[in-house]
């Protein structure tokens, strides 16, 4: 029988090595175009999905489920990320 590893989620596993939890529970992420996410609170559509398309000083999101643009500072956008779900520079196994 497979051991558990202590309550954590498996999806916290996969994440890649951009995006680490900090000692306060919230998610670092260091955003790059392509990068797929899910937000802590749903777009008006109900779709928790954004597409990064660009990363200036703002950074520009699309939503995966309507194509709904958003525009999020930096800094609003790290509180708001609750898991990186996939990116342009991984490996697809």
């Amino acid at each position: 029988m497979a051991e558990t590893d202590g309550g954590e989620s498996p999806r916290e596993e996969t994440s890649p090595g951009r995006a680490e939890r900090g000692p306060d529970g919230r998610l670092r992420y260091r955003p790059e175009v392509g990068d797929l996410i899910a937000l802590r609170a749903a777009h008006v559509c109900g779709s928790e999905r954004m597409v990064v398309t660009q990363v200036g000083l703002d950074v520009r999101l699309a939503c995966a489920g309507c194509g709904g643009r958003v525009v999020l500072s930096r800094e609003r956008l790290r509180g708001r990320v609750r898991e990186l779900i996939g990116g342009v520079g991984e490996k697809e196994g």
